[in-house]
This record gives structure tokens, C-alpha cells and sequence, in this order.
């Protein structure tokens, strides 16, 4: 497949075959609220008969897919990155979102919405699968027919986030208990249908619906999905997460709750404003991104031979730096030249050897500069970077005769 990768945080490797494992997770169960295994999804698919004046569906012996995407997050995930109530970061809120990639868009469930079911057919023509390899450190593999031509746009995380934000399974928890007593509903479609209002863990009446649902879940130590979701969450855990989540709405009065640097400290809805506060115990430092703060762009320089006489070499040298240093070869994807004569004619294109860091150069063959006529002439350079989209480019102009 024409895939390639320009980053260096992933590693890109191509098989003959990719083959979906049989324990991996391929679809949901929403009447007993389990996950269906590949193994157990071509056991349903061989023992199905087919309809009347239709052929049997030859069955494979295991799934494929165009790819696999493998994440190894941090060691110290589940030790170091903390949601804004206090609550650390659980394997609970990955299954809880695996969960509700399927369950709203099935008959059976609780939840089920039917503005859903489109995207999730579109979804499941892709996807083959995903599995929790590794608790320790946490690694996820993610199968499917989905591809782009860079590696990069391939790698998928299943880290909880929901479109409209991340979400830890107790606060999802209360949306599915008030949407599946049809109190309130995830979707604009399904609200309108039952005349409720939708979700919203930020404002409105919505939050003393939530609150309730809150109590009781504190009440019954209750755990959605517990045939799966109850694999993955301790007691000390349930009773932690609810506790910290009361605790939060208690000072912040909403259930809006995320991991990010800062978290929602006041709402005003009339006014159109938020205020945001620094999370003290954000994981990463300030100074993570900061090589994204300003663009490394390639400044170019060209030099050479003010006069070169037909038929004889002529050698023609680029400096590309950046802020006064070499920029590294490790970030630049190409150094090419075009050569136009005297009329404007492209007469020659190519690539630039680097000579050093920060120093790249093209010999002009005899016979290149044999067919230039006697005039003025163009060498035009483009420097490609992996860190910016915008090339460096230079011209240089000299003398024929």
C-alpha cells in the first residue's frame, strides 16, 4: 500500500496478511452486555442459514484487515494523569468508550438511538476489530480496512473521548441512566422525539436530573455494563469515582470533567462567557509543545558562480538553516533544484547532495550548461521540511557565455 510515515514517534511495518485475532473485540452484545469475539462473530456467521433461493456465505477462517494500529501508552499512565475531580485516569474509561462505540446504535439496548444507526453502519464497514493487548503498560490494537496515504492518520488510541470531549465512565454513567429512563437524551434527534432536552454536563436544569442520577448511583454502587465494564472496575474504584464526582459538583456546580491543563471553573450562559483555571496537576509541562510554538521554518541561501562558461562544470552550494543553526537532515524530506536558461526554458531539475549538516550542493555537467544559450540564467531551490508544510526556496542567477 503507498502508505509512508514522516514522524519518528511510530514505527511502520507492512505484512503480506494482516490477521484479526481471535479473542479481539469485533462487535457488542447489547442484550447480554458483552463483547462479541471474532472467533465467536465466524461461529454466528457459519451457523446461520441462509435464505430461501440464496447460497451459503462461505465463512473464512479468520478475519483480515488493510491495517493495525498498535499504541503503547505511557507505564505510569494510570498513576500520573488525573481527571479534574481528583480521580486518576482508569482502564474503566477506555472499555466504557469502547461500550458506547456499539451500544447506542442497537436494538437492544437501553439507550439505543436511531439517529445513530447510520454512522454506525458507515463505522462497521471498516472496522475489524480492536483488542486490549497489554494492562501493563496499557497497549490497544485497532484493526481496519480504514487507510491514508500517512501512517500518522492511522494510528487510533480508543482514548475516551466522545466528539464533544473526554469523559470518564462515572459521568457517562449518568448520562446513560438519565437517557435510558428517558429523562434525557445523548442525541438533538432523540430529545426532540421524547421532548426532553439533551445532555448537558455544564448547565441548565439538566444537572439536577444528573444529580439524582448521581445519588442513586452512589446509593446502589451501581456500575453500567457491569457483565464487561464490572471486569475492569474494583468496588474501592466505584465508590472512589462517585465520591470525587459529588465532591466536584458540590464546589463547581457541573459534571463537566476532563484531564486537559485547565478544567471549567465558572459558566455564565446569559453573559456567553467561561472562565478556565490552571489544573495544578495537569501531567505534561508547559514546555512539552513548545517546539510547536513557532514554526521551523527553512531559511535558504544560495550560492555559486556569478559567470559560468558553456560546456565547463559549474558547482552551485545551498545553505538551509534555521534561527542561524544547520537545520538537520533528520527533518528534511527533499533538497531539489530547476534550472532555467536564458529564454526561461526549464533546461534541467534534480536533487541536491547534502555535503554536511546544513549544507547541500549540485553539479552542473558539462553537458547541462553545453546546451544553455549565452545570457542570463535562473537555479531555483526547494527545500522540503517533515515539521512545516511551507518549503524554503532560493534563487541564484548567473551568467552564461
Amino acid at each position: 500500500m503507498p502508505v509512508g510515515k514522516t514522524l519518528d514517534w511510530l514505527d511502520l511495518e507492512f505484512e503480506p496478511e494482516i490477521a484479526v485475532p481471535g479473542d479481539a473485540w469485533v462487535d457488542w452484545d447489547a442484550v447480554n452486555q458483552v463483547f462479541i469475539t471474532a472467533d465467536e462473530k465466524l461461529a454466528m456467521m457459519a451457523a446461520e442459514e441462509p435464505a430461501e433461493g440464496e447460497e451459503a456465505v462461505e465463512v473464512p477462517e479468520y478475519f483480515t484487515a488493510r491495517t493495525k494500529s498498535t499504541v503503547v501508552y505511557p507505564a505510569d499512565l494510570f498513576e500520573t494523569v488525573k481527571w479534574h475531580d481528583g480521580s486518576y485516569v482508569s482502564l474503566g474509561d477506555f472499555v466504557m468508550g469502547m461500550i458506547l462505540t456499539f451500544d447506542q446504535a442497537k436494538e437492544d439496548s437501553a439507550i439505543y438511538d436511531e439517529s445513530m444507526v447510520g454512522d454506525f453502519e458507515s463505522f462497521m464497514s471498516a472496522f475489524k476489530g480492536f483488542k486490549i493487548a497489554s494492562t501493563d503498560p496499557l497497549t490497544i490494537e485497532y484493526y481496519t480496512n480504514t487507510w491514508y496515504l500517512d501512517a500518522e492518520w492511522s494510528v487510533v488510541t480508543l482514548w475516551p473521548d466522545y466528539g464533544f470531549g473526554e469523559m470518564g465512565w462515572p459521568v457517562a454513567t449518568l448520562g446513560i441512566m438519565a437517557d435510558a429512563a428517558q429523562e434525557l437524551a445523548f442525541s438533538a434527534d432523540k430529545a426532540d422525539a421524547l421532548e426532553v432536552d439533551v445532555i448537558d454536563y455544564s448547565r441548565g436544569p439538566q444537572l439536577e436530573i444528573l444529580k439524582a442520577k448521581l445519588d442513586t448511583a452512589i446509593e446502589e454502587s451501581y456500575i453500567p455494563y457491569a457483565p464487561t465494564l464490572g471486569q475492569y472496575v474494583t468496588d474501592e474504584e466505584i465508590a472512589d469515582r462517585y465520591q470525587n464526582l459529588l465532591d466536584w459538583y458540590r464546589v463547581q456546580g457541573h459534571f463537566w470533567v476532563g484531564t486537559g491543563p485547565y478544567y471549567l471553573d465558572k459558566l455564565f450562559p446569559v453573559e456567553k462567557t467561561i472562565t478556565l483555571t490552571r489544573n495544578q496537576e495537569y501531567v505534561d509541562q508547559a514546555s512539552r509543545w513548545s517546539i510547536f510554538g513557532e514554526p521551523m521554518l527553512v531559511d535558504l541561501e544560495l550560492d555559486g558562480p556569478g559567470r559560468v562558461t558553456v560546456g565547463e562544470e559549474a558547482t552551485f552550494d545551498a545553505y538551509i538553516t534555521y534561527a542561524g543553526e544547520p537545520y538537520s537532515s533528520e527533518d528534511i524530506t527533499a533538497v531539489s533544484y530547476l534550472l532555467f536558461d536564458a529564454t526561461g526554458a526549464l533546461a534541467d531539475s534534480g536533487s541536491l547532495e547534502m555535503v554536511e549538516e546544513g549544507l547541500y550542493s549540485v553539479t552542473l555537467s558539462a553537458d547541462v550548461t553545453g546546451a544553455l544559450e549565452t545570457g542570463a540564467n535562473r537555479l531555483l531551490v526547494v527545500a522540503t521540511s517533515k515539521l512545516v508544510a511551507i518549503p524554503g526556496q532560493a534563487s541564484y542567477e548567473f551568467v552564461t557565455e
